[in-house]
């Protein structure tokens, strides 16, 4: 439950601020994340959750002062519309996560994974005790999803799902900053849609996975939001948020490393064209170095420590040689994270790097050219990526009607003397996004081409996950400029944006999203052994021939039986099947030499017990969903025992 935090610490930070509960709720979301991040690098979680539940408790009590003695900050700052809007994606979220089973497998390979094992050890998962798959994915997420299942009583899929669906609607809360009182309730509806079914129209399958894509774009475009508030009002507290940002984003996901650069070109983009409407080049230069390098600190931090992921410094000496040994390391690790090309940054080893001049090569005449043909179907078709449902626009189409837009305002628009810079400044940003997005298409075919396995570069795959943090700063900017020069939502523009939210969402999923959940998988097996699986210990996961079903199985049940392995990316059963001189000794082999402690059965076939059943201490006790010890006989032969209470 501890995403409930998100309401004593925003309340504290609106009212000491003097800043609407909606525009600075997410705030408490980033707190969390850098006291929890910096705390883990030092030492473990433990003295940054600590530290997060003293923090609430001392906001809460300082809500409750003001409460008392300062009640109109409390209803002018607090009780707001977005305050109220907040609570019941809360209660929603909660009703529709709980007892919900994640379906793919990526989040049994790493996202959850990754929360339980934070969850067991109150540490990163790159320690050698832990069993994440993919341990150098940047931790910011999984850090808040953490917290909130670390203050319930259990490691939960329904709180993590919770946790990180709260944090995509707090990105786009400050929508709710037009909705100025109560009283204009069906503004407040329109706007509660809008930012339910956002993340819907552009994330692939929001609310549904802990993939961190969705969370991505929505803070790629929270900080070029902020960049548009902060030409309009040069309030240092817009620049503030940006900076923090950036370093958010650095800490999200490997390939943010490439959106955060596009960011940072399109805020540079920006502000050159700002240079001639101001005297102040110094300033700007300062603006922009300041972001750098925010940026910088989270993605050399987060490399840095894996450098050092030996733990050689600890304690007070950790505080003093840390962040120097962050430095030095972080930079030789960048030097082979950054690619010669900007915006491949971060994407991979040097090494990898050949396969962009000798494609053909290595992977046969054409290759590149094939690459690039299916990222330019991608593009311009909505066979791998489409923005809506009921009517799906291709990335093309959509850059087109956004272009259109600014061309549009362009030719036929002349604000008020007083307005026009707030209207140049809405379409230079627009314009640089849709720039920014072909210049982000560019590093993602070469990241096809360097990094990806083949198989996956010729048909561009997972392009909708990478991509769409580039149409979330398209339409979300949009949005936000289109909002701002209409100083909200007149009445005669309600059924216009209706009726976009009608068109361009799914609006049936967050129904759909209540009424049906998959069931979780259970391995009865584990539950009914009559031992404890531990660290360290491995387990053989044998199950039937279906190699969609093994594949699906074999990844729910390595994240179940954590704390110890089992064999998902080593050979299954069927790979001594063919061996016709003696596969009982075969299988003999491979579970003595990688060190199994026990064999689990799921669905097995009379083909296995008629092959294996010599291997058991009674043959008879052959059958599904059970768990069976491992012992080594004088000739180094293996037999299986049944663990059963």
């Amino acid at each position: 439950m501890g995403f409930l935090v998100i309401f004593p610490i925003g309340s504290a930070i609106a009212i000491r601020f003097k800043k609407k509960f909606e525009s600075v709720a997410v705030l408490s979301i980033f707190a969390v994340i850098t006291l929890l991040y910096i705390s883990g690098l030092i030492t473990t979680f433990l003295p940054g959750l600590y530290l997060c539940v003293a923090v609430t408790v001392i906001c809460t009590l300082y809500c409750l002062w003001k409460l008392f003695s300062d009640r109109r900050s409390v209803l002018e700052y607090v009780l707001t519309p977005g305050f109220l809007a907040l609570i019941i994606y809360v209660l929603y979220f909660m009703w529709i996560s709980y007892g919900r089973a994640l379906t793919a497998n990526d989040d049994y390979k790493h996202w959850m994974l990754a929360v339980k094992n934070y969850y067991w050890y109150n540490d990163f998962s790159n320690i050698p005790i832990a069993t994440d798959q993919y341990a150098s994915y940047p931790p910011a997420v999984t850090l808040w999803n953490y917290f909130a299942t670390k203050l319930w009583i259990t490691c939960s899929v329904g709180m993590s799902l919770t946790a990180q669906n709260i944090f995509t609607v707090s990105l786009l809360l400050p929508l709710f900053k037009n909705v100025k009182s109560f009283k204009e309730w069906k503004k407040w509806l329109l706007y509660f849609a809008m930012v339910l079914v956002i993340p819907i129209a552009i994330g692939e399958r929001a609310y549904q996975t802990l993939f961190v894509d969705t969370i991505l774009g929505l803070v790629s475009s929270f900080i070029l939001w902020n960049y548009y508030e902060y030409l309009l009002q040069k309030d240092r507290w817009h620049r503030n948020i940006i900076l923090w940002s950036l370093f958010i984003l650095g800490l999200v996901k490997e390939f943010g490393m490439v959106i955060g650069t596009t960011d940072l070109m399109i805020l540079i983009a920006v502000d050159l064209f700002r240079k001639y409407q101001m005297k102040d080049s110094v300033k700007l230069l300062k603006e922009n170095f300041s972001r750098i390098l925010a940026f910088a600190a989270g993605v050399v931090s987060w490399y840095g420590y894996l450098g050092l992921s030996d733990r050689v410094y600890s304690g007070t000496y950790a505080l003093v040689k840390l962040p120097l040994a962050l430095m030095s390391v972080g930079i030789g690790k960048m030097g082979t994270f950054f690619m010669p090309v900007l915006g491949m940054a971060g994407m991979g080893h040097l090494s990898e790097m050949t396969n962009l001049f000798n494609a053909d090569g290595l992977h046969g005449e054409g290759y590149s050219k094939e690459v690039a043909l299916a990222v330019w179907n991608s593009i311009f078709s909505t066979d791998q990526f489409s923005v809506g449902y009921i009517l799906p626009l291709s990335l093309y189409s959509f850059m087109l009607i956004i272009s259109g837009i600014c061309i549009v305002r362009i030719k036929s628009g002349h604000a008020e003397a007083e307005r026009k810079h707030e209207y140049v400044y809405g379409n230079a940003l627009i314009i640089s996004t849709v720039l920014g997005t072909l210049f982000f298409c560019f590093a993602l075919y070469l990241a096809y081409i360097a990094l990806f396995p083949e198989v996956e570069a010729r048909t561009a795959a997972v392009f909708a996950r990478y991509i769409s943090p580039c149409v979330f700063n398209m339409s979300v900017l949009t949005l936000v400029v289109f909002l701002h020069e209409q100083e909200g939502i007149s009445r005669r523009l309600y059924p216009i944006l209706a009726a976009v939210v009608l068109l361009f969402a799914g609006v049936s999923q967050p129904v759909s999203l209540t009424m049906n959940k998959t069931d979780e998988d259970v391995f009865w097996g584990i539950d009914d052994a009559s031992v404890t699986l531990k660290a360290g210990d491995k387990v053989y996961f044998v199950d039937s021939l279906d190699k969609e079903k093994l594949h699906n199985y074999k990844a729910r049940f390595y994240y179940r039986i954590m704390p110890a392995k089992s064999n998902y990316f080593d050979a299954d059963v069927s790979a001594v099947y063919g061996n016709k001189e003696n596969p009982v000794a075969a299988f003999s082999q491979i579970l003595i030499e990688q060190g199994y402690n026990y064999v689990y059965l799921e669905d097995v076939d009379d083909k296995f017990s008629n092959i294996f059943g010599t291997m058991f201490e009674n043959k008879s006790d052959i059958g599904n969903d059970r768990l069976y010890s491992i012992s080594v006989d004088s000739a180094n032969n293996a037999h299986l025992t049944l663990s059963h209470k």
